[in-house]
């Protein structure tokens, strides 16, 4: 069984700067991959793996779960690859809108 660092240095990554990972397992769940625990792809079937350099994680609501991103922006393409939906069905993000302390209004 591999280490977490073992799966980034098999990535061509340096566990060193700062990497965090993730495994998308079949389900489409996202699990947290330690990087000096070991990691058995074999009882999760998890082949796929997101790797962040960051120090933070973003959180993000994709039908009705509850994921884990490692950057500020996630680009449309990524979340219908994540969202996986069905033939015939469609897919529409809703965004809160940004709390700036600004104003568009004239006075």
């Amino acid at each position: 069984m591999p280490l977490g660092r073992q799966l980034l240095e098999a990535a061509a990554l340096d566990p060193r700067d700062g990497y965090s990972l993730v495994a998308i397992l079949p389900s489409g769940d996202f699990e947290d991959v330690r990087l000096n625990e070991p990691f058995d792809l074999r009882e999760r079937g998890a082949e796929r793996f997101i790797a962040f350099q960051t120090d933070r994680d973003f959180k993000l609501t994709l039908n009705d779960d509850e994921l884990r991103w490692g950057k500020p922006v996630i680009s449309g393409t990524i979340l219908y690859g994540l969202a996986k939906p069905d033939d015939g069905e469609g897919f529409s993000s809703k965004f809160p809108a940004a709390k700036t302390g600004w104003s568009n209004t004239a006075s």
